[in-house]
């Protein structure tokens, strides 16, 4: 079966068409219907990372006036959409017997490891912060290469770092086509930095409660999933414009 987002908060004139038109910028759309009442839909996408890209490039974004609100629904969300649950049967057949599960044996607490991270820069970068001071230019970490995918020449941050939100798809389409390119790689990097973070973390034994990047990798791909959004808008118009300019012609 397909891996389906079920997309809310639409207002009452949008189409399945512009709820499918979003979601195929993130990827191939197999299909899309509504429930009995019209107040959801359920968009089938053909993989489950198309459905990731769909669900982060639906949340959010500004339809009609509506903010739509997007998750991931059960792989029979649409068949639920078609046909009314089967009702249950009030009097079971006395020969039915309940199965009962032997007790589950709980399993021992595992003691949380204690952070031990030592501030201590990479060899390179503290290479790059003497060579700064010596030209008198100020020190401070300057990453060259590898280096940038550490955050201030640490292997794992010490401190939390303050972030925003993502950026929304109505700010994404005042930005002009450099800019928006500038930004998918300057979210690109931040992938890479958390990606290599993680890795670190794994390798000294870190704790996940104690280090965890999850929020800052969530918002990174749904600004992602909506800079693609914002394209594939674009390049709809584009096509539509010469397809219009073609009829005119004729």
């Amino acid at each position: 079966t397909n891996p389906v987002v079920e997309v809310r908060g639409f207002a009452t004139g949008t189409s399945n068409k512009q709820i499918e038109e979003i979601a195929k910028g993130a990827g191939t759309v197999v299909r899309v219907r509504r429930n009995q009442a019209g107040d959801t839909a359920f968009v089938a996408m053909k993989t489950s990372q198309d459905a990731a890209r769909a669900k982060d490039a639906l949340d959010g974004y500004e339809l009609d006036g509506e903010q739509l609100k997007a998750s991931f629904a059960s792989s029979d969300g649409i068949s639920h959409a078609k046909s009314a649950p089967k009702r249950q049967d009030k009097n079971p057949p006395s020969q039915a017997k309940p199965t009962i599960l032997a007790p589950r044996k709980a399993a021992a607490k595992r003691p949380a490891k204690k952070v031990s991270v030592q501030k201590k820069s990479l060899e390179s970068a503290s290479a790059a912060d003497s060579s700064v001071a010596a030209d008198g230019k100020g020190g401070g970490f300057v990453g060259r290469g590898l280096e940038e995918f550490f955050e201030n020449g640490q292997r794992l941050p010490t401190t939390k770092t303050p972030t925003g939100r993502a950026w929304l798809a109505s700010e994404l389409r005042q930005k002009s086509w450099e800019d928006l390119q500038k930004l998918w790689y300057v979210v690109l990097k931040e992938r890479n930095v958390l990606a290599s973070q993680r890795e670190e973390r794994n390798r000294l034994g870190v704790n996940s409660v104690y280090f965890e990047n999850k929020g800052r990798v969530v918002k990174c791909k749904k600004t992602m999933a909506r800079i693609k959004t914002v394209l594939n808008e674009r390049r709809l118009a584009w096509e539509k414009a010469q397809q219009s300019g073609k009829t005119q012609a004729k």
